[in-house]
């Protein structure tokens, strides 16, 4: 989260989790409440969920590195 908030002009720390899903949300097209699970969810109960949260989180993280679209099939819009 502190490296993402500035990017949209937010505080690296204090920023309103609001704030900074919605921001998210806009720049990649996904929806809120899936950025806000991904950046403010809870942690994980098993490996497998780690693994699946650190893929969800190297997807979202290329997706605003890319500044587009990109959806699961690996498809930009």
């Amino acid at each position: 989260v502190r490296g993402v908030a500035p990017r949209f002009g937010l505080a690296a720390v204090g920023s309103d989790p609001r704030a900074l899903t919605e921001a998210v949300a806009r720049h990649t097209g996904r929806p809120p409440h899936e950025i806000g699970h991904l950046l403010y969810g809870e942690a994980p109960g098993d490996d497998a969920a780690l693994v699946t949260l650190a893929d969800d989180l190297d997807t979202l993280a290329a997706q605003l590195r890319e500044g587009s679209h990109t959806h699961e099939s690996g498809h930009r819009d």
